[in-house]
């Protein structure tokens, strides 16, 4: 599947004004996949490899979700989006209404899960957010158990109020809990039984409709049993380190969904927000699970201007993710350094001018070095 083949080109300008909404300016779409428009805040190249992972995103949250979506929604990408489409201090926002989703890679499918639960009905704030939270694939919620918690304290909470009460990490930590015993589509039901303005009467017997049994039960199995931190289900890595030498090579070409692009930098956390956030870029992206700590000596090679960017994510117990272990290397470049038993996302990165190779070599440093 190529970006002629399954997306089509709308234009390739960043067209001031060719979308508005009152007096906001905003981008014209620059290229449409099967579920997903992409209106970029940036006039960097968009390839088919990032729109047909928007378009699977969709997919996966429907399929999870049990519930189906608009044909197509729209996403503003960058922090120009985040500016001028969303209130207050939020990284991103979603207009289910409109299918509209502003923001940056890391909170995609997690707005795109507030769209499509919108063709449902929206839920009260901490059962929404435990919706889309529970959708989410990267980051995780954590909840304090030393005191009495209960999505009952926060059903009053609003939308604008949810995230810095803390009750969206309640909800999504309670949803995530429930959907490895039950599956999400139970969440789903529960959100349409539960609006905006539900008494708490209202919640408990719709939670004992939804799950055969009263909320009081589930949260106290749900405190005995549940891990301080619990994260959505994620994609097992493609790779384990073993130990013996390893070689990562791509052919990036931005006109093929093998090849994802630009690099937006929240791929991996949440940044401050400016213009530095979107690199124009094509890219590779492997991740690779490392049981052990071990010493690495790595070369990579690629056209002149390739880079290649190593982040630390998952850690076992025994270690913690570590800033100092993140690398940027450039084509040509070779590099020895300690690593942790972690999961490491490697992104390996061309300019999308014309079709690059990318090889980035793995091997156990020698004794000494």
């Amino acid at each position: 599947m190529t970006r002629s083949s399954k997306a089509r080109v709308i234009t390739t300008l960043l067209a001031v004004g060719a979308l508005v909404v009152g007096c906001e300016d905003r981008p014209a779409v620059v290229i449409e996949g099967e579920r997903v428009a992409v209106a970029p805040y940036f006039d960097a190249p968009v390839c088919a490899g990032s729109v047909a992972e928007f378009d699977g995103m969709v997919k996966s949250v429907e399929h999870d979700s049990g519930l189906e979506g608009p044909r197509l929604t729209t996403f503003f990408w960058g922090p120009g989006a985040v500016e001028h489409g969303c209130s207050g201090s939020a990284f991103a926002c979603a207009r289910s209404e409109k299918a509209e989703v502003f923001g940056l890679l890391s909170s995609f499918r997690h707005e795109v899960a507030h769209v499509v639960g919108h063709r449902a009905g929206r839920g009260a704030a901490v059962v929404e957010e435990g919706f889309a939270i529970s959708h989410e694939t990267e980051k995780c919620a954590s909840v304090d158990f030393s005191g009495p918690v209960s999505l009952r304290d926060y059903l009053d909470v609003t939308s604008d109020e949810i995230h810095a009460s803390g009750g969206a990490a309640i909800g999504g930590h309670f949803a995530i809990y429930l959907g490895r015993l039950h599956g999400l589509k139970r969440w789903s039901e529960l959100k349409v039984l539960v609006p905006p303005g539900s008494s708490i009467a209202e919640l408990d017997d719709a939670f004992e409709v939804v799950y055969g049994m009263s909320l009081d039960d589930a949260e106290r199995l749900w405190q005995a049993e549940a891990p301080h931190i619990m994260c959505p289900g994620q994609p097992e890595p493609a790779l384990v380190w073993t130990g013996e030498p390893i070689v990562l090579a791509h052919d990036l070409d931005c006109d093929d969904v093998s090849t994802f692009g630009p690099l937006d930098q929240t791929i991996s956390y949440f940044p401050s927000l400016t213009d530095d956030d979107i690199l124009e870029v094509m890219y590779s992206r492997d991740r690779l699970l490392v049981p052990f700590v071990d010493r690495w000596a790595i070369d990579f090679d690629g056209p002149a201007d390739a880079r290649a960017f190593l982040r630390t994510r998952s850690c076992t117990a025994s270690a913690s993710s570590n800033p100092e272990q993140d690398r940027e290397l450039r084509a040509g470049e070779s590099v020895v350094f300690d690593i942790d038993a972690c999961e490491h996302l490697i992104l390996m990165a061309a300019p999308p001018d014309s079709p690059a190779r990318v090889e980035l070599r793995i091997a156990r440093a020698p004794e000494g070095e």
